[in-house]
């Protein structure tokens, strides 16, 4: 385990949006220069970064992070289910300095009930361990609201289910119209940090500062 700084600010984004949306494609481009990343990525999305080390069990996981120690490595579990998720939860508090990608949050959580080591890494492991996250669902009104209260960005695109842009825009404190008016590649990004709200569209590199 590295030494951690625990100076540094909470970095934890909640990336939600339909299939299309550009959630991936976001998260991959935030993530280009982290040379420590670990992914729970049960639709196989992260495969293309460069460097990324893809395993299929927790045995083989556990063994490449061993040996990387404290050296950089950039590494998957393509996986499905909670047991697999929270594996990899479990592996990123311990192994320390690192991003934890946790795809589809809506699969592994529930409403009222976030898993332990779930709860555990985003609770105390973005500041105190050095654990940048990203967290992404299509079904936020399904996932657990843990992720709500400790996220310091929620970003937002295309929504089709009236619940889901509800859940969203109570949480990023605007009308559930302003997700309803959301068009393809679109987005709205709330930063927790003096309540900065953004927009702008994935695919015209459009962003700017609404209020």
């Amino acid at each position: 385990m590295q030494r951690i700084d625990t100076s540094r600010k909470a970095d934890i984004r909640y990336v939600i949006g339909s299939t299309g949306a550009g959630k991936s494609s976001y998260v991959k481009k935030e993530v280009a220069g982290d040379k420590r990343i670990l992914i729970f990525d049960p639709d196989d999305e992260y495969g293309d970064i460069a460097g990324m080390v893809t395993v299929y069990n927790a045995t083989d996981l556990l063994e490449r992070v061993k040996a990387a120690k404290t050296s950089d490595l950039r590494i998957r579990l393509v996986a499905e289910g909670q047991k697999a998720f929270e594996f990899v939860c479990d592996v990123a508090f311990t192994w320390t300095n690192c991003t934890l990608i946790a795809e589809e949050l809506a699969d592994v959580t529930k409403p009222s009930f976030a898993p332990p080591a779930w709860g555990r890494v985003v609770r105390r492991g973005a500041r105190k361990r050095n654990i940048r996250i990203f967290a992404t669902t299509q079904r936020p009104a399904n996932a657990d609201k843990v992720i709500f209260t400790q996220a310091t960005m929620i970003r937002t695109g295309l929504l089709g289910n009236d619940t889901d842009r509800k859940t969203v825009a109570s949480e990023m404190d605007i009308p559930a119209s302003e997700i309803g008016a959301l068009d393809e590649l679109d987005f709205l990004e709330y930063h927790k940090r003096g309540r900065h709200l953004y927009g702008g569209n994935l695919k015209n590199d459009i962003y700017k500062k609404i209020n």
